[in-house]
C-alpha cells in the first residue's frame, strides 16, 4: 500500500470514530492514538524523502566526478598517442583513437591552450606534436 493510501486510511478512521457511538472519553484516546499514528508515518516518510534526496545528490556527484575521470583520461589519451606515435600526428591518426570529430577538436584546443601540445604546419597538412 503507498503511504498516501495510508495516510488517507487514518483520516477516514479518524472520520468514523468521531461519528460512532463510542463514549466521548474513549473516542478521544482512539482519537488521539489515530493522530500519533498518522504524525509517526510523516515523520518515517519525511527521513524516507531526506535519505532518498542524499542518494540521488551522491549519484548525481558520482556520475559528474566520474565524467571529468574520462576527460582527464582523454587528454592524456591523446597526449599518449602523440608521444608513442613518434610525436607527429595528424589529425585523420588522431580520429583512430575513437573520439567523435568535434569532441576531439575540444580536447585539441583545451590542450593546445594548456601549451601541452602545438601545430606543425607542413604543406596543406597540420599535425600535433607535444610541446
Amino acid at each position: 500500500m503507498k503511504s498516501t493510501q495510508i495516510l488517507k486510511e487514518i483520516s477516514q478512521l479518524i472520520l468514523s470514530v468521531e461519528d460512532s457511538s463510542i463514549q466521548k472519553i474513549d473516542k478521544l484516546k482512539l482519537i488521539k492514538v489515530l493522530f500519533a499514528i498518522k504524525l509517526k508515518l510523516i515523520e518515517f516518510l519525511e527521513k524516507e524523502l531526506k535519505i532518498e534526496a542524499k542518494v540521488i545528490y551522491r549519484a548525481s556527484v558520482a556520475r559528474n566526478t566520474n565524467n571529468n575521470i574520462q576527460m582527464l583520461n582523454k587528454y592524456d589519451l591523446i597526449m599518449q598517442f602523440i608521444k608513442n606515435n613518434s610525436g607527429r600526428v595528424s589529425a585523420a591518426e588522431l580520429l583512430s583513437l575513437g573520439i567523435t570529430g568535434r569532441s576531439l577538436r575540444r580536447y585539441i584546443k583545451n590542450l593546445i591552450d594548456g601549451r601541452k601540445i602545438k601545430i606543425e604546419k607542413s604543406g596543406r597538412n597540420y599535425f600535433y606534436l607535444l610541446a
